[in-house]
């Protein structure tokens, strides 16, 4: 029980990332490319929900996951704030470029949150292994 308390306040916003990026995976296999179109908007919403689940974050004091490996306090949680907040601009600026693919859409959002989960697990890490 102690596994899920920790995800459910130190790792929110990684574990909504987490989930968005196989469900963009599970997008790109299996349906066409053609009916790809409304991946920009599931992805907004996944970030703004991600962006919203630091609030839930924030009213806890601080918790670590992974056995002490990571950390979320208030330090980590301004720069995962910042991270987030980037990454939803660099979505609504990415738009109208991504529009002049057409077939790799899901691609570029599967990558565009990898990166995001990478640099919000470098926020909380506290050892050099995380």
């Amino acid at each position: 029980m102690n596994f899920l308390n920790d995800i459910k306040y130190a790792l929110f916003p990684e574990s909504i990332i987490s989930m968005l990026i196989i469900l963009n995976c599970f997008i790109a296999f299996l349906i066409p490319k053609n009916y790809q179109s409304k991946v920009f908007w599931l992805n907004f919403l996944g970030i703004s929900a991600a962006l919203a689940s630091l609030g839930i974050v924030a009213t806890q004091n601080f918790h670590y996951a992974f056995y002490n490996s990571f950390l979320s306090d208030k330090l980590a949680l301004v720069f995962r704030a910042l991270i987030l907040f980037g990454s939803f601009i660099t979505l609504l600026l990415a738009k109208e470029y991504i529009k002049t693919w057409s077939d790799y859409k899901t691609e570029f959002y599967i990558l565009l949150l990898t990166s995001i989960l990478g640099a919000l697990l470098l926020c909380g890490s506290m050892d050099l292994v995380m």
